[in-house]
């Protein structure tokens, strides 16, 4: 896991303060990331030719410093898309000159053919509001219309402070980050140009440089974060893990597949309930894709109109429809049963019962995890009185509006999906958490991914996960999953959930 902070120049000044540190010495560390980043380039591309943006502030002074550091050694230059203003960028462009070093204004950069060197960017870098103006728009359209490899300094310019994205970016194939990460890194709109993100330190250790008091916004989850269920104990039945019992409704698939994938993420016991005929059983063939419909395969998906006895977590709400008295049914069977834990997603977050159940949850142990996409979302923050958004606004103030459902409803699990999966739950007289998960690929966005996920979290809360451990580890096995499953475009939800079968 690693802490993501929103921003990190508070963190910069406390470091400074604690350990004796100036901006000058945190400033040659983060040239000399840098230098290791490009120089590690330069070992993979002879002779290329390295072209350095800089701004006017002490992003652009970063750029200066490096290229400092580069001159004499390789083909360099900086191409100044502004002049510098702040003291230390006007410091490092004089130590640069003084070396004999390289420096170009705009019109240079446009000017140059065949750009398939390398660019790095030191124009913004973190704290950037609004949208690029016309002419610095046209130098980073140029770099990314080019063969070169690109590196960006701290964020890629042209993302803002909060992570939107409003016209040109810089599309780095590789982003280094200064001492900290960045939440503008770990948006949606962020994803598809900050490239391999790493964290540099800055003069001291990273530990060091974030136990300083601050707390961070959120944390990022990693695949070494992945804690799969494992069965240690032999003396064990079916029952030992749990029985999942997942709602079938007006388009039974949805159900199926959920089941399909609790079964493969280790619940003892699955049955698909409600709109189902009896005997009516379905199964996975030998390659884990769903079989026509008039093949007689094995039952080891049970089916009932009603909920066993054993029941020990629910999945309601994926193809389940509106009505009504199925809803009041299925809420009631939950209120009764208080033990029963349950993952409520899709067409569950359009019913103003809902509401009434996350309050009544809130107040109560009940493990509940919610597992809605942005615009279901937007419906359920609407239903529960949190105020009326549009899906892009929900993706645009991801994490603001996430506290504030959990503060709404504290105990109760979120799993916002998108690009980068958030999930948070804020415990009762305690400071809520935010986990961003961003290792999910474009291959989840097909139909019957998220019931993939949904039987999967209810699976392990079958198994006796709490509600957020679940969630997160759901989650992560969900996404790792679904990048080993070769070409994006042929992931279907069952060869997903072979895909996660084999995490196991």
């Amino acid at each position: 896991m690693q802490n993501i902070y929103n921003d990190v120049r508070e963190l910069d000044a406390k470091c400074r303060e604690a350990y004796g540190l100036t901006e000058d010495i945190m400033m040659e560390n983060a040239a000399g990331a840098l230098e290791k980043v490009v120089r590690n380039q330069l070992n993979r591309k002879k002779d290329a030719a390295v072209y350095i943006l800089t701004g006017s502030g002490n992003n652009g002074a970063d750029g200066y410093a490096l290229l400092r550091r580069l001159t004499g050694t390789c083909s360099v230059c900086a191409v100044a898309v502004s002049e510098p203003k702040s003291e230390l960028c006007i410091e490092q462009k004089r130590r640069a000159v003084l070396c004999g070093a390289q420096i170009h204004d705009a019109s240079f950069f446009q000017s140059v053919q065949n750009l398939n060197g390398i660019i790095v960017d030191c124009i913004f870098g973190c704290g950037f509001h609004g949208a690029l103006s016309n002419e610095l728009a046209s130098y980073v359209l140029k770099a990314n219309e080019s063969n070169a490899y690109r590196i960006a300094c701290d964020v890629p310019t042209g993302i803002a402070q909060d992570g939107t994205v409003n016209g040109a970016v810089f599309c780095a194939d590789e982003t280094v980050c200064m001492g900290a990460l960045k939440l503008s890194l770990v948006s949606d709109a962020a994803k598809d140009f900050t490239g391999h993100i790493s964290v540099q330190d800055l003069g001291v250790d990273r530990t060091l440089f974030e136990n300083t008091g601050i707390t961070p916004e959120a944390v990022l989850l990693e695949e070494s974060d992945l804690n799969l269920p494992l069965r240690k104990k032999n003396n064990v039945h079916k029952g030992t893990f749990g029985h999942v019992a997942c709602v079938a409704g007006s388009k039974p698939g949805a159900a199926v597949i959920a089941s399909c994938a609790a079964l493969r993420f280790g619940a003892g016991l699955v049955t698909v309930t409600g709109n189902v005929q009896n005997g009516q059983h379905i199964t996975l063939d030998s390659d884990g894709f769903n079989p026509p419909q008039d093949v007689l395969v094995p039952y080891d998906i049970m089916c009932s109109e009603t909920f066993a006895e054993n029941t020990t977590a629910v999945a309601l709400g994926m193809g389940l429809g509106h009505e009504q008295k199925t809803v009041e049914t299925y809420f009631r069977y939950l209120d009764e049963h208080n033990s029963v834990t349950c993952v409520l997603d899709a067409d569950i977050c359009y019913e103003k019962q809902t509401a009434d159940f996350l309050k009544r949850a809130s107040e109560s142990d009940r493990q509940v995890v919610l597992t809605p996409h942005p615009k279901e979302f937007a419906t359920l923050l609407n239903v529960c009185g949190l105020g009326e958004y549009t899906t892009a606004q929900v993706v645009q103030n991801r994490l603001k509006l996430v506290r504030e459902f959990c503060n709404a409803f504290n105990n109760v699990v979120l799993v916002l999906k998108g690009a980068n999966v958030t999930i948070a739950c804020k415990q009762k007289n305690a400071d809520g958490k935010i986990f961003i998960n961003p290792l999910g690929s474009p291959a989840l966005s097909k139909g019957g991914s998220g019931d993939v996920l949904a039987g999967m979290t209810a699976a392990l809360l079958a198994q006796g996960k709490d509600a957020l451990s679940a969630a997160i580890q759901a989650s992560l096995a969900h996404a790792i999953a679904s990048r080993s499953c070769g070409a994006n475009f042929s992931l279907t939800p069952f060869s997903l959930i072979t895909s996660v079968a084999s995490l196991m």
